[in-house]
């Protein structure tokens, strides 16, 4: 005996334990069928027609932009509470250049937060996020490399008039 649900649609027969695919319309068992939701029931479409779905949306570029942009957002908001109104602030407060180079960020910005707080201090580019996060988010050691650099700005003069 095949069952119906309320829209009349075939929910699988429970004697051969198969159901009729939404899509291809054929007859599969229910292990072809993929887990819907939480496991309370299997879903309408076989795994085979679930994946050719699949693949014709990943071959859409519109889809895979759009897909791109969904997951950057959701990883911003599951990392730092950023929603996308959040983050459209901060990219208009950038202005599309890094906060301490101010050059621009190529298409891609990293989001710099403090690790102890987790507050977000501002949008920067691959080579500024890195950078801070080799001298450990420490002012101290920060400004122990400015006065390196400066000193050896002047060493380096010497350097080569000696030469």
């Amino acid at each position: 005996m095949v069952y119906v649900d309320k829209f009349n649609e075939d929910i699988g027969d429970l004697h051969s334990g198969s159901r009729v695919c939404k899509a291809c319309l054929k007859r599969f068992p229910m292990t072809d069928f993929f887990w819907a939701g939480r496991k309370q029931c299997r879903r309408r479409k076989c795994k085979r027609c679930v994946e050719l779905d699949r693949k014709e949306r990943h071959r859409d570029p519109a889809y895979a932009a759009k897909s791109k942009e969904a997951q950057r957002y959701s990883a911003l908001r599951l990392k730092y509470g950023l929603s996308r109104e959040d983050v459209a602030r901060l990219e208009r407060e950038a202005g599309g250049n890094c906060a301490i180079c101010s050059r621009g960020f190529n298409g891609q910005y990293h989001v710099d937060h403090c690790h102890e707080s987790g507050k977000v201090r501002g949008l920067l580019c691959f080579t500024c996020n890195t950078a801070l996060g080799k001298f450990m988010d420490s002012v101290e050691i920060l400004e122990s490399a400015i006065r390196y650099l400066r000193k050896s700005e002047g060493e380096d003069d010497r350097m080569v008039n000696n030469a």
